[in-house]
């Protein structure tokens, strides 16, 4: 879940996200479901989740299958929306506590 827009300043976001590329190397994830919205009227068009893609991305380029929620706006929502995300029979572990 991300919880606003990361830029490289953040540094206990950074430090957040360099945690979730730590599970996703150890546990070995199929996909990663990243939930934020269209939350900074600033930038409009820029999810939270897009950002916090392309920073994973840049990081640990060779995990690239993220799915993006990007209509949560709070932790309720990303829950329930990525929910609607996750296919039948298979199985779901959630990592990055």
């Amino acid at each position: 879940m991300g919880y606003k827009h990361y830029k490289p300043e953040m540094t206990d976001f950074k430090a957040y996200l360099d945690f979730v590329i730590s599970d996703i190397r150890k546990r070995n994830f199929d996909k990663i479901i990243l939930c934020g919205g269209f939350t900074d009227p600033k930038i409009p068009t820029i999810s939270e989740a897009i950002t916090v893609k392309k920073y994973l991305l840049s990081t640990y380029p060779e995990f690239s299958n993220y799915i993006l929620e990007e209509g949560s706006i709070d932790s309720n929502q990303s829950i329930e929306f990525a929910a609607h995300r996750i296919e039948k029979n298979h199985e779901v572990q959630f990592g990055a506590r």
